[in-house]
């Protein structure tokens, strides 16, 4: 399974927390909430902690493909 997702067309090499939420179809809260309990994606924090937190393109598609489910592979799939 592919998983896309999709790259602003800046000049930026990493994606903020509102455009990585957008591109995993989330709250920005739900990726705070989750680097708060150390889940979801791996992100990078500036080291003045001033400038808030990054995430690559890559490690968004990455965590993306480890969430993803084949149906078809279900333990729970009712058999007929």
């Amino acid at each position: 399974m592919r998983t896309h997702i999709p790259v602003p067309r800046t000049s930026q090499r990493v994606l903020t927390t509102e455009q990585a939420a957008r591109a995993l179809n989330l709250s920005p809260r739900t990726l705070e909430d989750w680097r708060q309990d150390r889940r979801g994606p791996v992100y990078l924090r500036r080291s003045d902690r001033s400038s808030g937190v990054f995430y690559h393109p890559a490690d968004l598609r990455e965590f993306a493909r480890s969430r993803a489910r084949d149906p078809l592979k279900s333990k729970n799939r009712k058999r007929k």
